[in-house]
This record gives structure tokens, C-alpha cells and sequence, in this order.
């Protein structure tokens, strides 16, 4: 899970958010937001279910990734 964006109702870092601003983690998550748009045999990873909610944690949809799965 990468959920080191994490801010507070104020604005701040949350405290379980230990490498909020990292640049590493920055480059990570764009990597992988780059790889989700991507597109493999005309498919992308979120056509294949996987995406980000909204405390930007990458979720895997097991009922899209089946109905693909299937249709192929």
C-alpha cells in the first residue's frame, strides 16, 4: 500500500505519513500512474481493474479483472 500522501483536515502531513514529500516516493507513485495509463494488446492496467482510491492506494477490481480474463 502507498499511502504516504496522507494530509490532516488542516493541510499537514498526517503522522503515519513518514515519507510525505519524499522524492523517491514521488518518482514511485508517478511510475506507477504512468504504468496504469499504459497500454499492453490494447488493454491498460485499469481496464484491467487496478487503480487508485481516494487515499491514492492502488485497488485491484477482481470483477473487472475477471470479466476481461473471461472475455479474452
Amino acid at each position: 500500500m502507498i499511502a504516504q500522501q496522507t494530509t490532516n483536515s488542516d493541510g499537514t502531513a498526517s503522522s503515519s505519513s513518514v515519507l510525505f514529500g519524499d522524492s523517491t516516493m514521488r518518482d514511485i507513485m508517478t511510475r506507477v500512474q504512468a504504468v496504469l495509463g499504459t497500454s499492453v494488446g490494447g488493454l491498460t492496467m485499469s481496464d484491467l481493474g487496478l487503480s487508485f482510491n481516494e487515499k491514492n492506494e492502488l485497488e485491484l477490481d477482481t470483477g473487472t479483472l475477471s470479466s476481461v480474463l473471461t472475455s479474452i
